[in-house]
């Protein structure tokens, strides 16, 4: 099942829309390739359920490619995808030197036993990197 949830600031998930995944013509299980080919759907359902709402979706690295940044964009949504190394590995160099360039898109959150960091790149040409997509998080214990 591939879901669509609101979160809410104090992290309550609410079910908007979901997909069941198949593997219709396929021999064998291949959970991403379900995912992907869900995700479409997804997005059709959730665009004809709330036409006028203008979604940010948080997607992980999986959905790091141009079909995918292509489909949200024709629906004037925003996105939020991770990126690690590993994910894009001819895009991952580029990703990290327009980061280095975008000193602004820093966070860091200290918690009580744990410090987040964050990094992300904006404006990126989605042929090369997908926009505003966070490019790693580091998770440092506090001591």
């Amino acid at each position: 099942m591939l879901d669509a949830k609101l979160v809410t600031p104090c992290g309550m998930a609410l079910t908007l829309a979901s997909e069941m995944l198949s593997n219709e013509g396929n021999d064998f299980f291949d959970k991403q390739d379900c995912e992907l080919k869900a995700f479409p759907r997804l997005v059709e359902t959730l665009y004809t359920l709330f036409p006028r709402t203008s979604f940010c979706l948080l997607l992980d690295g999986l959905y790091a490619n141009q079909s995918t940044i292509r489909l949200i964009e024709d629906k004037r949504w925003k996105y939020i995808i991770t990126f690690k190394e590993g994910s894009m590995p001819e895009r991952f160099p580029e990703a990290l030197t327009l980061a280095g360039m975008q000193k602004a898109n820093r966070l860091t959150v200290k918690l009580p036993r744990l410090t987040q960091r964050f990094a992300w790149a904006s404006d990126a040409n989605t042929t090369a990197v997908p926009r505003n997509r966070p490019l790693h998080q580091h998770l440092t214990p506090n001591a």
